[in-house]
């Protein structure tokens, strides 16, 4: 922290304070990028709507996974986890939350 010069007073403050936002500040860095610089990826979709519902913006999500389905219309979770060979936990997990934003699995 010191290249950004706060006091040393102040430092667990501003640490803490990453710390409790981190998610949000952290949820969609690749994927909104991603998206903007090629909007007919699907994947950059799913990537988007797996942190916003983990965050609680379920709607911010269902609007991303619409996008995979949207440029995908055949899109099922499994079968890109399969493709990529997906750890089975997080596979299972990440499933389960593209699950409740209306991605098929």
């Amino acid at each position: 922290m010191d290249f950004v010069k706060v006091p040393q007073r102040e430092k667990a403050e501003v640490l803490a304070a990453f710390a409790a936002h981190k998610n949000e500040v952290t949820a969609g860095y690749v994927a909104k990028p991603a998206i903007q610089c090629n909007p007919v990826h699907s994947i950059s979709y799913m990537l988007l709507a797996a942190p916003l519902a983990k965050l609680g913006r379920p709607e911010e999500a269902r609007t991303a996974a619409a996008g995979v389905l949207k440029l995908q219309p055949a899109f099922h979770y499994r079968q890109q986890f399969a493709g990529v060979d997906c750890a089975p936990g997080l596979a299972t997990e990440l499933g389960e939350t593209l699950r409740a934003v209306g991605l098929p699995d």
